[in-house]
């Protein structure tokens, strides 16, 4: 086997004996090849049994590279070694302890939007479902109860405890527990039973954490506890890439977890990029600088200077859109293929007019969802024009209201033109009610049709259309270039491309309208740029557009000017 060329800052924190670590990794520095490192030098090096082992990491993908890598390393002891998400190792807890209730299961997406609407009309509260399901999560990963919010002094928040009460209650009758509660439960265990918790204590001797960036406050609390007998508590990651407040997550991790432990703690920084050109890294180096809370710490890297930074600029969205296309195939024309190539967007919104113009330009995609033209929508949609078209009612159509928004517009004798079938068709979507979509995933529903228009504008009946659709089926399905990466950003942490492009760069989108007038938040939108440019490994596009739905948006995102300054 080839022999694994580490640099010192690699060495080091692959060969620390006990006490707890902080390793500082940035973008591309090797962190998982380095945990992975680490785990082998514990067992091999120190003796440490593979039972007393205990490696926590954010993804399930991330979980199966470490256990593969290990599995090449170790010949039996892989499988003793636990490697784990943290939802994961909080089910394994609930499950052996048979906590809170044995035989419980794990409630399903649809299945608990269906019990939180129960509680939302057990607690006589009518708003959002999703927001209010959005604030008990972040609630539970503060290790926030429904008692902590009854005693607060906000009426927002003692309106909230009363829903959260409720949704507890109907998921333990029912003998449930959601994503959260794998976190929040075992956290509760562990401060109700002692013996419990001495147990898995003594199990696991060496504790890793991938990622400790990502942590929410259960999170770094459980480990906490778990390792507060040894101490031999190893922690990986970068604040520059905490991108996950949402779900809790806090950037100043580091800071605060070093001031906790003190002069016990030893840090390194691993500092070095093995991913990117100098001419990115500079960029990146140069834009991240600008936060004011985080550990100082820059790139370096051996790699060459690499192409420049292009900026496109565009009139308005559906020209810039057609830029990314166009900017795509000149990349593939100088040797790049469809795959190694991503698109990464700030919102879900960016999305649609995107995909149209891969279509139109007959670039391969893969998309978060999926190809246009197999969306439900888009599909009701050219169910409808046809029976306009045909006069022919297909099931699934609510007949009626189709009916009264044709009248409404035509008169019943008139003949429907191709075009004005999808004005119809694209009006029953927008009035048709959906219960199980929230407000975000209409908007982006509307989008879809704006897009799907923008494609029929050059076609003239439903022939046209049918021809049109196979066409772009057949080149999305069988591409021999594979597929560009349409993404958002949040979804490409942790993968590189050779190519990216990161359109939308506007204030008001990055960063994000809702984060432009608090620091904390425009530091993580600060970071969400950073993470986007990291990806890049050869060449990098962003672009922005002067004008949006025909009036001038804000000007361009401030981390434009950034990168240079």
């Amino acid at each position: 086997m080839k022999e694994i060329q580490l640099n010192p800052q690699q060495l080091e924190a692959i060969s620390h004996r006990d006490g707890p670590m902080v390793v500082l990794s940035v973008v591309g520095s090797g962190k998982t090849m380095v945990l992975t490192e680490r785990i082998i030098h514990l067992i091999e090096e120190y003796g440490i049994n593979p039972t007393n082992l205990l490696a926590i990491t954010f993804a399930k993908k991330a979980v199966l590279e470490i256990q593969s890598r290990l599995e090449k390393r170790l010949n039996g002891n892989v499988d003793k070694a636990m490697v784990c998400t943290f939802h994961s190792l909080g089910y394994r807890i609930l499950k052996a302890e048979g906590y809170p209730i044995s035989g419980f299961r794990l409630v399903h997406d649809g299945q608990q939007m269906n019990i939180f609407r129960q509680a939302m009309d057990k607690a006589d509260i009518k708003e959002e479902p999703s927001l209010l399901l959005s604030r008990i999560s972040l609630a539970k990963n503060d290790l926030i109860s429904p008692s902590d919010l009854e005693k607060s002094d906000e009426p927002e928040d003692r309106k909230l405890s009363k829903v959260y009460c409720c949704y507890e209650l109907l998921k333990k009758r029912k003998r449930l527990v959601d994503f959260d509660d794998l976190l929040y439960l075992p956290y509760q265990l562990f401060r109700e039973d002692k013996r419990i918790l001495e147990y898995y204590q003594s199990r696991f001797q060496h504790i890793l954490v991938d990622e400790f960036q990502d942590s929410s406050k259960v999170m770094v609390e459980l480990v906490k506890l778990l390792s507060e007998t040894h101490n031999n508590l190893w922690l990986a990651g970068d604040d520059d890439q905490s991108i996950h407040s949402f779900r809790g997550a806090r950037s100043d991790i580091f800071v605060s977890f070093d001031k906790e432990y003190g002069s016990n703690t030893k840090t390194i920084t691993m500092s070095h990029n093995y991913r990117s050109t100098k001419n990115i890294l500079k960029a990146a180096n140069t834009l991240i600088s600008h936060n004011k809370v985080r550990v100082k710490k820059e790139m370096v890297t051996n790699n060459e200077d690499g192409e420049e930074i292009e900026i496109l600029e565009a009139d308005n969205e559906i020209e810039e859109a057609g830029l990314i296309a166009n900017r795509i195939v000149d990349l593939c024309s100088e040797g790049y293929r469809f795959n190694d190539i991503a698109i990464l967007v700030r919102v879900h919104r960016l999305m649609p007019l995107i995909e149209a113009a891969l279509i139109k330009e007959k670039i391969s995609y893969n998309s978060y969802g999926g190809f246009l033209y197999n969306r439900r929508d888009t599909k009701t949609v050219i169910t409808i024009m046809k029976d306009l078209i045909s006069g022919d009612p297909s099931g699934g159509i609510d007949t009626d209201l189709l009916g009264r928004i044709r009248t409404g517009i035509f008169d019943h004798y008139e003949k429907i033109s191709f075009a004005e079938s999808f004005d119809i068709a694209a009006c029953y979507m927008s009035i048709k009610p959906n219960d199980e979509e929230d407000e975000e995933e209409r908007k982006l529903k509307s989008l879809y049709l704006d897009a799907f228009e923008y494609l029929l504008s050059p076609l003239q009946n439903l022939d046209d259309l049918a021809d049109f659709i196979k066409e772009a089926q057949r080149v999305n399905s069988i591409s021999s270039n594979g597929k560009v990466n349409l993404m958002t950003i949040h979804q490409a942490k942790g993968l590189e491309f050779k190519c990216v492009l990161v359109p939308g760069l506007n204030e008001g989108i990055l960063p994000h309208i809702n984060s432009i007038q608090q620091l904390v938040n425009l530091e993580e939108e600060r970071r969400l740029a950073y993470v986007a440019i990291t990806r890049a490994m050869e060449r990098l596009f962003i672009s922005y557009r002067r004008r949006q739905n025909g009036q001038p948006i804000t000007l361009p995102s401030r981390f434009i000017a950034e990168l240079s300054a």
